[in-house]
């Protein structure tokens, strides 16, 4: 793969991958621990017909850690990317996101609903279960008093139980150990404002269509995005086999064949 350009603007480092041929953009974001590197085998597939920008969240990957604040917020991060887009010239976007990063994607279609044409959530988060929200509130008592690591690999245990997302669990360790302990910190005390982010997004007032692509084994989150289909029009959910919560990565051909056609049909829908 061509080395691509690499830029950094308003603390965010972004990858920009397409030509001037191509009209329509995507723009992927990973979830937390992970970085932009993560989505190698979308971007080899989906710059073929699209733009691509492949943002590092902050702390991440490329992108500086916040120095000059200990608080994150969605709604800031959600601006950041609407920035990059504004000085990238890029009017409308489709948004792809991991896990966390897609409450940062569903963010900008929250405030800023013209932007995004369409979304995919990939290990889509739509609600936390109420031993999730406990063992959030548990957690913050004991953090201070161990490593952060430790913390960080009891939650991926969790969310990518047994051997079977072994290697998963792995790649993300890799790249979130080198976020170091104050970032994980940051992002950790970001997590408080999930529950009530997750409310107003379920009754976000526009339409923009959404696709959740869960892993079948994706435990934790799976049921919750199917429980948004029911109530949303404007989104929908396909299931990837013998996978779990990262499914992008765990089984990328066969996600990526799922995005491509979801794709495909918004481009039909606009031309119509």
């Amino acid at each position: 793969m061509p080395v691509p350009e690499s830029r950094i603007r308003q603390n965010l480092s972004y990858r920009r991958y397409g030509s001037s041929r191509l009209e329509d953009w995507v723009v992927l974001l990973p979830g937390a621990g992970a970085a932009s590197i993560i989505w190698r085998r979308q971007i080899q597939v989906l710059r073929r017909t699209y733009n691509v920008l492949a943002i590092d969240l902050p702390g991440h990957g490329r992108s500086p850690q916040g120095a000059h604040s200990d608080i994150y917020s969605f709604e800031s991060m959600a601006a950041q990317v609407v920035d990059i887009l504004d000085k990238e010239g890029i009017a409308r976007a489709h948004l792809i996101s991991m896990s966390l990063g897609g409450l940062i994607a569903e963010t900008v279609a929250l405030h800023h609903p013209a932007r995004v044409r369409s979304l995919v959530l990939a290990g889509g988060i739509a609600k936390l279960s109420w031993w999730a929200t406990s063992l959030m509130y548990i957690s913050r008592a004991v953090c201070p008093l161990m490593p952060y690591m430790a913390l960080y690999n009891i939650f991926a245990w969790i969310i990518m139980p047994g051997s079977a997302h072994a290697l998963t669990r792995r790649i993300f360790a890799a790249h979130a150990i080198r976020v170091g302990r104050q970032e994980f910190l940051r992002w950790y005390r970001m997590c408080s404002q999930v529950q009530t982010l997750l409310r107003r997004l379920a009754d976000r007032g526009t339409f923009i269509p959404t696709l959740f692509v869960m892993g079948d084994a994706d435990y934790v989150f799976y049921k919750y995005a199917l429980n948004r289909t029911k109530r949303r029009s404007d989104t929908s959910v396909v299931c990837v086999p013998n996978c779990g919560h990262v499914c992008s990565v765990e089984r990328p051909d066969i996600f990526n064949k799922y995005v491509e056609a979801f794709l495909l049909d918004q481009g039909k829908i606009s031309t119509r």
